[in-house]
């Protein structure tokens, strides 16, 4: 472990300079003063707390460059002082470290860090994060390390010392803001993965939707391809706008089954690994406005989220389950409608209810095809989709269903723009997608000659 002061420096020590601080995010291993085996010698805070008679205990610890030292906790600190044989405390001072006290202040209190809180710190400030409560974005942008264990981080005061390692979560933290105001922050990471093999047209439904997720949905984050197609192949194809941001996850499926159900081909890759939210799509899909505020609305929820498809019961309807959901003998309301798998986000493939999920859904296809025959689901991966969401009810459906329009036929109204238009009925889609795209423009380029106007 390290010794960090009340400025957030870390203790270090050399021949030639003595000793002197660091950022903890600017260790140099060489010069470092480590601490060992001191772990099961540090105090609880909730324990000192709730028992107030509990005593507090000191112990001796013998530290490289800082000899023989008793360390005890300071209560009133809520830290570590450093005391040494001659009886004086460690304390910080400007630009050194001196035994040079004979009482204790924040000045000569530290707390004792592990290269794991500082890596989960490091992970924190280095990505964007958004409130659980109020839907801000996280302004890692701007952080000041201020006296007495402070760190700012945008309009949040949090003390290092309020805080433990497992509060830092790879995909959830929770941060005290001056000291005692728990906020829930999410991890905002987003990758979009589509689907898209062999097929021409679908391979121009790609083009179009990919298209239309940069300029419409005003996107910028990566995006992995589903493909038989190469990287250079797609990044060719898809590339109008960039290619840094575009990726492949290459499959080689040989049937309807396997084109459908390889959305659910994702677990374990680390392709996926550390992306939150992560959007799937089908390529007959066109983004006809701000795709970021859907993916925030989906991520605070915490959910896997899919929209209704209101013109299919599931009572009736094969495509979304009817099927076994009748096989099962589960009940299902009258009016009650299906979900469209078309468009998913799951949360994080490292979420344990939605990597359960999915590990659920891929087993059950792979059951179902061998007990009545691998063409029984004709829709095998939104027929399953759909009975498990019925039978788990781990599905959001609200949140989609906003944003969702299902275009079967022509002409419609592009004016509503509610997110995304998927072009589920259509035998011409790509036709019909671009023409739907032209349309796009020809709003966007009308409303430029109004602002110009105006």
């Amino acid at each position: 472990m390290y010794i960090l002061d009340f400025r957030s420096k870390v203790i270090h020590w050399n021949a030639e300079r003595g000793f002197y601080g660091r950022s903890l995010f600017n260790i140099n291993r060489a010069d470092v003063v480590s601490v060992y085996g001191i772990q099961d010698h540090l105090t609880n805070e909730e324990d000192i707390y709730f028992f107030p008679e509990t005593r507090i205990k000191s112990f001796q610890k013998t530290i490289r460059h800082l000899g023989s030292v008793t360390i005890t906790y300071e209560k009133d600190c809520s830290g570590y002082s450093l005391r040494n044989e001659q009886g004086q405390y460690l304390c910080s001072e400007a630009h050194t470290f001196r035994f040079s006290r004979d009482a204790v202040s924040s000045w000569e209190t530290f707390i004792f860090i592990d290269d794991d809180f500082i890596e989960r710190l490091d992970h924190l400030t280095s990505n964007q994060w958004i409130s659980k409560r109020t839907g801000d974005m996280l302004d890692v942008e701007h952080i000041q390390y201020l006296d007495d264990f402070l760190i700012r981080i945008g309009g949040f005061m949090i003390d290092i010392r309020s805080q433990q390692v497992n509060d830092f979560g790879k995909y959830r933290t929770i941060l005290f803001h001056e000291n005692w105001k728990p906020e829930v922050f999410l991890l905002y990471s987003p990758v979009i993965y589509i689907t898209a093999f062999s097929s021409d047209d679908v391979l121009n439904q790609l083009k179009l939707c990919v298209s239309s997720i940069r300029r419409f949905g005003n996107y910028t984050g990566k995006i992995i391809v589903m493909t038989d197609r190469s990287l250079a192949y797609i990044q060719e194809l898809c590339g109008e706008y960039d290619t840094d941001f575009l990726d492949t996850d290459t499959l080689h499926p040989s049937d309807f089954v396997g084109y459908v159900c390889s959305k659910y081909y994702i677990l374990d890759k680390p392709i996926y690994r550390g992306h939150q939210p992560l959007l799937y799509l089908d390529p007959d899909i066109i983004f006809d406005n701000d795709l970021n505020v859907i993916l925030k609305d989906a991520l605070l929820s915490e959910e896997i989220c899919a929209p209704f498809e209101k013109q299919s019961p599931l009572r009736t309807q094969p495509s979304v389950g009817s099927s076994l959901i009748q096989l099962d003998g589960l009940s299902v309301g009258t009016y009650a409608v299906g979900l469209n798998g078309g468009t998913i986000i799951f949360p994080n493939t490292e979420n344990p209810e939605t990597y359960d999920f999915i590990k659920l859904v891929r087993r059950t296809i792979r059951n179902v095809g061998t007990k009545y025959g691998r063409n029984f689901c004709h829709w095998a991966d939104q027929e399953v989709f759909n009975y498990m969401a019925v039978k788990l009810g781990l599905v959001n459906y609200t949140i989609l269903t906003r944003y969702a329009n299902f275009i079967s036929n022509d002409p419609f109204d592009p004016y509503s723009k509610k997110g995304f238009v998927h072009f589920w009925g259509n035998s011409n889609k790509a036709e019909v997608m671009e023409r739907y795209m032209k349309q796009l423009e020809e709003i966007e380029r009308s409303r430029a000659l109004h602002r110009v106007a105006d």
